[in-house]
């Protein structure tokens, strides 16, 4: 199901920027942004991404989940 939720996102966030828009994402789950990201890194191939969190997660994945 998160292959399909990411794979959404991204496609919506290519069609926004098709029409010049600007994507912002904001979520309490890493993994929100992960679709934008990519939209983003095959439009702009000098993508930077600056992420900010309160904690480290160093771990390979949370119950299961590897976006998280």
């Amino acid at each position: 199901m998160s292959a399909e939720f990411h794979r959404e996102i991204e496609q919506e966030v290519s069609t926004a920027l098709e029409h010049g828009k600007l994507v912002l994402t904001i979520g309490g789950d890493h993994s929100v942004s992960y679709g934008a990201i990519r939209a983003y890194a095959q439009k702009y191939s000098e993508l930077s991404v600056l992420h900010i969190d309160a904690h480290a997660d160093l771990r390979i994945a949370y119950e299961g989940f590897h976006h998280s």
